[in-house]
C-alpha cells in the first residue's frame, strides 16, 4: 500500500490530518532505513544451492562473486558469464620459510564472511566501492619481506600486473579491462602503513610484498576488487602509489 493512503488511513481513524501531518519525519526516516535495508541486502553473501556454494551480487560494479576458503571467483552479474575470473591464496611467508596456506570453513554474517586459517585469516566484505579481500598475518616467522603467493585460474582472461593494481584484460580484438584488483591498503598493529606492491611471478601467479620491516605483528592487507571505471585516489591516505621492487623471482626459496 503507497505510504500516503497509509496516512490517509491513520488520519481516518484519529478524526483529522494532525496526526498524519506530524508523522511526516518519521515517515521520511521510515522510508530511508527501509532503502537503506533493502540496498544493503543486496549485497549479502548467500548460500546458493545450485551451485553449492556462497555468492553475492555486486549491483553497483555489475559483478558477482563467489566465496572460498582460499579465496573468490568473479564474473559478470548476468547469468551467462562471458569471462570468469578465479584467485586462490596458496601460501605465505618470508625467505626460507614459506608456508602452504589452508583456511577452515567459510563464516558467513551478512555482506562480510570470515576463513580462518594456518597464520593468516581472510575476510571478505561486499560492498558498493567493492568486494574487499582482507588478509590478516599474524605473526613474523622469516627473514626479508613478507610475501603472499596467490594462483589466477580465468576463462576469456588475460593478467596485467603493475606495482599498483592487476588489470584482468577479455582475451578478445581490442579486449578492455573488466576486472581490478587492486587499491591496496597495509598496514601494521599500531596502524602505520606499510609498502605492500603487485608483482608478477608468471602468467597465471602474482605475489603481494609486504616491507614488514620494523612492522608490529598482525599486518593487515586490504586490496579490493572492482570494475574498471571505479579508480583508486592517488590522494589518499593509505593508497599505495609509487612502490616498486625487482621481480619477484624465487620468493618461496624452493
Amino acid at each position: 500500500m503507497p505510504i500516503f493512503a497509509i496516512l490517509f488511513l491513520i488520519s481516518s481513524y484519529t478524526g483529522g490530518w494532525d496526526i498524519a501531518m506530524n508523522t511526516s519525519d518519521y515517515e521520511g526516516n521510515w522510508f530511508q532505513e527501509v532503502i537503506k535495508g533493502i540496498k544493503e541486502s543486496e549485497y549479502e553473501i548467500r548460500w546458493q544451492e545450485r551451485f553449492s556454494e556462497y555468492q553475492s551480487p555486486n549491483r553497483f560494479q555489475n559483478l558477482r562473486f563467489s566465496y572460498y576458503r582460499d579465496g573468490f571467483r568473479a564474473c559478470p552479474r548476468e547469468s551467462q558469464c562471458q569471462w570468469v575470473v578465479d584467485v586462490r591464496l596458496e601460501g605465505y611467508g618470508w625467505f626460507g620459510n614459506f608456508t602452504e596456506y589452508q583456511g577452515d570453513m567459510l563464516r558467513v554474517d551478512g555482506r562480510k564472511a570470515v576463513v580462518t586459517g594456518n597464520g593468516v585469516d581472510i575476510e571478505f566484505e561486499n560492498r558498493e566501492d567493492g568486494m574487499r579481500e582482507d588478509f590478516r598475518v599474524f605473526e613474523k616467522e622469516g627473514r626479508g619481506y613478507l610475501v603472499l603467493e596467490f594462483r589466477v585460474k580465468s576463462v576469456g582472461i588475460s593478467m596485467i600486473v603493475d606495482d599498483n593494481e592487476i588489470s584482468f584484460v577479455r582475451n578478445v580484438h581490442g579486449g578492455a579491462s573488466v576486472l581490478r584488483y587492486g587499491d591496496m591498503k597495509v598496514t601494521d598493529k599500531n596502524g602505520k602503513i606499510l609498502r605492500g606492491i603487485f608483482n608478477q611471478i608468471d602468467s597465471c601467479r602474482f605475489a603481494i610484498i609486504v616491507d614488514d620491516r620494523d612492522a608490529e605483528y598482525p599486518i593487515l592487507i586490504d586490496p579490493v576488487s572492482t570494475t574498471p571505471n571505479w579508480q583508486a585516489q592517488s590522494d589518499q591516505e593509505y593508497a599505495i602509489f609509487g612502490y616498486s621492487v625487482s621481480s619477484a623471482g624465487d620468493v618461496n626459496g624452493d
